[in-house]
C-alpha cells in the first residue's frame, strides 16, 4: 500500500462487523490496516471497491483496493474502464482509453514492484539490527573480566569491525528505503492522474 496514504484515526480502531477487514475510528470514519499502518477508505458504490483515500485532498478518487484470501490489501486496477477493460471501439475516444489503460498498467505493475522493494529493505534493515544487538552482546562478554570460557570468545576486533560494517550497512539500506518511498510516491501520483483522465473519459456506468 502507498506510504502516501498512511492516515491517523482519531482515537482506537474497532472491527467493522459489516465489513471483514475494514475498522472505523472514534469519529466513525473507516479504515483497512496493512503492514501495521492504518489507511482512510471510502466504499466506492459505483465500481463496488473499496479505494484509500487522502482525507486533506478530498478531490481526488482514491486508489481502487481490494483483500486477497491471507487478508493482505493491495491497490488493483479492476474498476472503472482502468487496467485493460474492454471499450467499445466505436467510443469516440476509445484510442485515449486504451492508451491510459496500457499506461495505469505499467504504473500498478511498477508501483507493485516498488512496494516488494520496499519490503525487502525493510526485513534487511530488521535482521541487520538484531545481528547488530547480538555482536553488541558478544562485544560486552568480550570485554568482561576473563573466565573459563574466555576461549570461546571471538576476536574483540573482529567484533567492532563486524558492527561498523553492520551499522554502514543499515546505513546505506535506509537511504535506500527513502529513494524507494520516494518513487513509490511518484507512481501514485502518476496513478491518480492517470485514473482522473481515464474518468473522464469514459462513459458514465
Amino acid at each position: 500500500m502507498p506510504a502516501g496514504y498512511i492516515g491517523r484515526p482519531h482515537g482506537n480502531l474497532q472491527p467493522d462487523p459489516r465489513n471483514p477487514g475494514i475498522f472505523f475510528d472514534d469519529g466513525g470514519q473507516r479504515y483497512l490496516q496493512s503492514n501495521g499502518n492504518p489507511y482512510a477508505v471510502k466504499y466506492d458504490r459505483t465500481n463496488d471497491t473499496w479505494r484509500a483515500v487522502q482525507l486533506d485532498d478530498p478531490a481526488k478518487p482514491g486508489l481502487p483496493v481490494k483483500q486477497d484470501a491471507d487478508g493482505n490489501w493491495s491497490s488493483h486496477s479492476e474498476v472503472g474502464g482502468l487496467g485493460g477493460d474492454p471499450v467499445d471501439p466505436s467510443h469516440p475516444n476509445a484510442q485515449a482509453i486504451m492508451h491510459l489503460q496500457q499506461q495505469y498498467t505499467q504504473l500498478e505493475q511498477t508501483h507493485q514492484a516498488l512496494v516488494v522493494n520496499e519490503q525487502n529493505r525493510r526485513q534487511s534493515i530488521a535482521d541487520l539490527e538484531a545481528y547488530e544487538q547480538t555482536i553488541q552482546d558478544d562485544i560486552r562478554r568480550a570485554e568482561a573480566p576473563q573466565s573459563q570460557a574466555e576461549a570461546a570468545r571471538p576476536p574483540l576486533p573482529w567484533l567492532w569491525q563486524e558492527l561498523t560494517v553492520s551499522r554502514q550497512r543499515i546505513h546505506t539500506l535506509s537511504q535506500e528505503l527513502v529513494r524507494v518511498l520516494e518513487e513509490q510516491q511518484f507512481y501514485v501520483q502518476q496513478m491518480e492522474q492517470t485514473h482522473l483522465q481515464l474518468l473522464q473519459l469514459l462513459p458514465p456506468r
